[in-house]
């Protein structure tokens, strides 16, 4: 897999995110208090602060695009979202065929796999990604999807092991919220 690794530098942190070769960094500025960054005045100038989460190490996320959909913004948005809550994320970058997915996720240990998908390969594609995932030893991962799915289709994918659908326009604090809801 094609993948660039940047290591977030706050130590007590420890987040990190994958991005395509040749992508540039999410348009995120991020302030730091080991940096010597003051926090309020950062958020006066509208910058984001990253805070440490207490106690533990980071949940592992991938975040992929499967099948042919090429559109990412959502995806990287998601992933920005995950990274400043302090989640280790690993964003594949698109056109990710699922066998690719299982394997990243059950060799980089990833505690939650969350899909972006737009193309309406969804009932195909979700259903497969869940299947090679067990396959590969990755039944304990939490399989998360959201994008363009109608509401009827829903029901079918949590049958198939689909955790959690999250339709277009959720807020990202939504999605924060559910995994971090898992680390309890």
């Amino acid at each position: 897999m094609s993948v660039f690794r940047r290591q977030d530098t706050s130590a007590t942190r420890g987040a990190a995110t994958t991005l395509p070769l040749g992508s540039s960094r999410f348009p995120t500025t991020i302030a730091r208090r080991e940096h010597g960054i003051d926090a309020a005045q950062a958020k006066l100038e509208g910058r984001r602060v990253l805070l440490p989460l207490a106690g533990h190490p980071p949940r592992r996320v991938i975040v992929a695009k499967v099948g042919l959909d090429g559109h990412d913004v959502g995806a990287r948005v998601i992933a920005r979202g995950l990274v400043d809550a302090g989640f280790e994320v690993i964003y594949t970058g698109i056109r990710r065929r699922p066998e690719d997915v299982a394997v990243a996720a059950v060799e980089e240990g990833a505690d939650v796999v969350g899909v972006s998908i737009l193309s309406g390969a969804h009932m195909t594609l979700l259903p497969r990604l869940r299947a090679l995932m067990d396959e590969e030893g990755g039944e304990h991962i939490k399989l998360i999807a959201g994008g363009v799915i109608p509401q009827e289709d829903i029901a079918e994918l949590k049958a198939a092991g689909i955790d959690r659908v999250f339709l277009s326009g959720t807020p990202v604090s939504e999605i924060v919220d559910y995994v971090r809801g898992l680390e309890q």
